[in-house]
């Protein structure tokens, strides 16, 4: 093995490891904002729950990026503001 290829496995060793650091570090984080979170409410998580709790974060937090990796066309414009039809809160009536 060429020095240039042991370089180029190390480098992918420690892309590998660094991968899986962020996604442990993420967890991590997860796991203390849902925390934090629900103290702040005043929500209790029960400790069997709580994986569940952290698994739908893990969730939301990939469909999040999705929606912020999505560009729009310059054309595209924001709404001002969103008024609901239906009949809901503050929404029209027919």
């Amino acid at each position: 093995m060429s020095s240039a290829d042991s370089a180029n496995s190390a480098d992918s060793a420690n892309s590998a490891d660094s991968a899986n650091s962020a996604d442990s570090a993420n967890s991590v984080d997860l796991e203390r904002y849902a925390e934090q979170a629900a103290a702040l409410i005043g929500l209790p998580i029960p400790p069997d729950c709580k994986p569940g709790v952290i698994a739908n974060l893990e969730r939301t937090a990939a469909i999040a990026q999705l929606v912020l990796e999505f560009s729009l066309p310059p054309e595209a414009e924001s709404a001002a503001v969103f008024v609901p039809i239906g009949g809901g809160p503050g929404g029209v009536t027919g």
